[in-house]
């Protein structure tokens, strides 16, 4: 459903003194709060966590593929859209309250930004609040092109179908902008290229 914002629960553990929050041992689980925000829809948006019963943003600076990996698969999302750059910076508005990590440093296999290294010491502004386009929960499947087939939907752990009864090319731009691609080919259009 568009505009819902997803959340996911995982444990921290505070290296308290230095600034820094780290996994300490294989054993440690993890409890915060991660969402997005300002995004037209759940998989995009400013990326926030709940720290210390305060939402916040997390810093742009040194936040690549490896770390938007760790966030998309953090809420859920199998891959990465787009991550920070410079046409991404500012796309989902400016966050509020504090900016709790800075720095963050993940190899990308972490299933919590929390398991990354990363400091909460930070000199940013919100105008570095960092922001992430998440894919992976619809896809195209059954054409030879990875920008053409049926709709597939994960949900509930599964994938399946959606039902195209009074589906519209509307629909098909949704389906497109989610996929991270321009939008859908009519019949009409493609007529006209040949």
């Amino acid at each position: 459903q568009l505009g819902t914002t997803y959340e996911v629960r995982v444990r921290a553990v505070s290296d308290v003194g230095n600034g820094t929050w780290s996994n300490t041992s294989s054993a440690t689980t993890y409890a915060s709060d991660l969402r997005l925000s300002g995004g037209s829809y759940s998989s995009e948006g400013r990326v926030e966590i709940y720290m210390q019963s305060e939402w916040g943003t997390i810093c742009n600076d040194n936040f690549g593929l490896q770390e938007a990996t760790v966030v998309c698969r953090q809420l859920g999302y199998e891959q990465v859209i787009r991550f920070p750059s410079a046409n991404l910076a500012n796309s989902f508005g400016q966050g509020s309250g504090r900016i709790w990590l800075s720095d963050v440093d993940c190899t990308g296999t972490e299933d919590s930004i929390l398991q990354c290294s990363y400091t909460t010491d930070n000199f940013c502004g919100h105008d570095e609040d960092v922001g992430v386009v998440c894919g992976g929960n619809i896809r195209l499947r059954g054409a030879n092109s990875q920008y053409a087939g049926r709709v597939e939907i994960f949900i509930n752990g599964a994938w399946g179908t959606v039902c195209d009864d009074a589906w519209e090319a509307s629909d098909a731009l949704v389906v497109c902008n989610q996929l991270g691609l321009t939008g859908p080919e009519t019949p009409e259009a493609r007529l006209q290229a040949s």
